[in-house]
């Protein structure tokens, strides 16, 4: 009803266990996406991208999920799957938006927070189930880095040559990006980025989405 795009499997989509996860997956009217989960053949439990067409330009969109899920889950609720290391999963992925796909502009959605201090760079003993510090450093061509998981509200920046934020937890913040692009050639190019975070503290519930989560809630 509020008409995502894609979501990052997170943690807590296997708190209930695989019959439950596979059922909201059905009921969805958008992916459930992670390309670090796999199966025990190495096969992709989800699909680990999309990629949209806006305003003419190819946006990839490339969701990770914290690898730490079999350290809290017991094992009945993700049996026959692994989680890999998400910055690995990174570096096979975003060369294959930006070559073979052709993305103009990469995004990577990941349930998972910073393992070093943002102001410091010291690391937070986290690094078991946060690894978003060391993506954006180290892996190449992504625009916007879209985090979660450790429920912080960091308001965009840059982080390396990288865009980064994250909104709360429990929809008290919503992180706005806005991407400028100009067109090279037959490609187009990201010339500029913006963002900040909104407090939805003050918002007025949308009576459309009241009605439909009221019965649920």
């Amino acid at each position: 009803a509020v008409g995502y795009t894609a979501m990052a499997v997170g943690n807590h989509e296997f708190d209930f266990g695989m019959t439950r996860l596979e059922a909201s997956r059905r009921e969805a009217r958008f992916p459930f996406l992670s390309a670090n989960i796999v199966r025990e053949d190495g096969k992709a439990a989800f699909e680990p991208y999309i990629v949209r067409k806006v305003g003419g330009a190819r946006v990839g969109i490339l969701a990770l999920t914290t690898k730490n899920v079999p350290g809290w889950e017991p094992p009945g609720n993700y049996a026959g799957l692994r989680f890999l290391d998400t910055v690995e999963t990174a570096r096979k992925f975003v060369p294959i938006l930006r070559g073979k796909e052709k993305c103009d502009v990469v995004l990577v959605i990941t349930h998972q927070g910073f393992e070093r201090d943002l102001a410091t760079g010291q690391p937070t003993g986290t690094e078991i189930e946060n690894q978003a510090w060391a993506i954006a450093n180290e892996v190449e061509g992504i625009d916007v880095l879209l985090t979660g998981h450790t429920h912080e509200v960091i308001a965009p920046k840059k982080l390396g040559k990288t865009w980064i934020s994250q909104p709360g937890r429990f929809g008290n913040t919503l992180t706005r990006f806005d991407l400028e692009l100009s067109k090279k050639g037959s490609r187009w190019e990201v010339t500029s980025v913006s963002g900040r975070n909104l407090p939805m503290k003050e918002v007025a519930p949308d009576p459309a989405i009241v009605s439909v989560v009221t019965a649920e809630h």
